[in-house]
């Protein structure tokens, strides 16, 4: 069955739809439904933790050579357990 697009400009939407080819019509009137056949929840990308973006940052200073051991930084197990927190 061949799929024919339709399209309302005045809201700027298309719509495909299957017919057969000798019952196509030229226009098609959409009502919304009171009740839905289905519902869709949209899910994306989940945020960045505080220890996504901690753990970032000490990637970041590791690849340009930044990060170094010393007295005033933190040790790896410190790093470890500051990016394990979870957020408050």
């Amino acid at each position: 069955m061949p799929a024919y697009e339709f399209e309302n400009e005045e809201h700027g939407l298309t719509q495909t739809l299957h017919f057969p080819v000798n019952t196509r019509p030229d226009e098609i009137v959409l009502r919304r439904r009171t009740v839905p056949s289905r519902i869709t929840i949209g899910t994306g990308a989940k945020p960045l933790t505080m220890g996504d973006k901690l753990a970032q940052g000490y990637k970041d200073l590791e690849s340009r050579g930044q990060l170094k051991d010393g007295p005033a930084s933190p040790t790896t197990k410190q790093i470890k357990q500051a990016i394990a927190m979870p957020d408050a």
